[in-house]
């Protein structure tokens, strides 16, 4: 059982693209930590975990200096007696850092996800946020900085893709919305009506595996679908600034189902990079698009 493991986290700093690098340690406790993300400040880093050093799976954050060493104590983000999974950190360019995690009983009950702004010593600004409630079941968490103006998470529940703007702050922005039209395991979807459902047919295919960048004056969304065949989609899902979908196209068609999610970047031109594995039980390959919206 994974939860019985002891392990530590550490952070290896390279000062430049051809000197060698020191390691730090960040935790000494000997719990099992999991989930460790590194975001970049303008004076240094904040590293994260989800750790078992307290009888439960909790948060934590330190601050590192530009070598990577810590500058601080170790700081508790989540204080409960739930578990904890898929932390996610962001750098807001400003010196912030977003962080964002999913939240359940451990035991296939209903879970939420939950976003809160980290300040100079790692510790959390205010009251963390919550984007989903129960009863809900939200994976597949991804967090994007969006400049200096905030951040936007992604996740994916029971097959549908879902965005969520963040203010620098941690605040959402208005709720939750739908990124992915095609139908889903409940049956199809009104094409005429955001978040209509209507049981009508099998699900031919599932979201997962989102990623999300800003996009001109809104957002875009990368993820894959899964038909009941095998064969999938990657797809471009665009939403207008307050997160409301708009459009979607079509990046790919492969016969692959697994091989993991999309990775996203819009360049400043205005073109959008998209790059994923496709594979199955034999071979895997790397992918990459480049698509123009005119």
């Amino acid at each position: 059982d994974a939860r019985c493991a002891v392990a530590d986290a550490y952070v290896y700093a390279w000062p430049t693209a051809a000197a060698s690098g020191t390691e730090h340690r960040i935790t000494e406790d000997f719990a099992p930590t999991r989930d460790v993300q590194l975001a970049a400040r303008t004076d240094g880093f904040v590293v994260g975990w989800v750790e078992n050093s307290t009888g439960g799976f909790e948060v934590f954050a330190r601050p590192l200096d530009a070598a990577g060493a810590p500058s601080g104590v170790a700081q508790r983000i989540t204080n409960n007696a739930l578990r904890e999974d898929s932390l996610r950190l962001s750098g807001l360019g400003d010196g912030a850092t977003m962080a964002a995690w999913i939240e359940s009983d451990g035991l296939g009950g209903a879970a939420v996800t939950h976003a809160v702004q980290l300040g100079a010593t790692g510790a959390a600004i205010g009251t963390p946020a919550v984007a989903t409630a129960a009863p809900s079941m939200p994976t597949e968490l991804t967090l994007s900085r969006l400049g200096a103006g905030g951040a936007a998470l992604a996740w994916t529940e029971g097959g549908v893709v879902y965005l969520q703007p963040l203010t620098s702050a941690g605040a959402f922005v208005g709720a939750p919305a739908r990124m992915n039209m095609e139908a889903f395991a409940s049956g199809g979807v009104s094409g005429a009506s955001r978040n209509t459902e209507a049981g009508l047919t099998m699900a031919p295919s599932t979201g997962a595996d989102p990623a999300v960048a800003r996009y001109a004056m809104g957002y875009v969304v990368a993820y894959r679908t899964t038909a009941m065949d095998g064969s999938g989609v990657i797809r471009l899902a665009f939403a207008t600034s307050n997160g409301e979908y708009s459009h979607s196209i079509d990046v790919a068609t492969t016969t692959m189902a697994t091989g993991g999610g999309p990775r996203l970047a819009v360049a400043a031109d205005g073109r959008i990079l998209v790059a994923w594995q496709d594979a199955d039980e034999t071979s895997a390959t790397i992918l990459a698009a480049k698509v123009i919206c005119e």
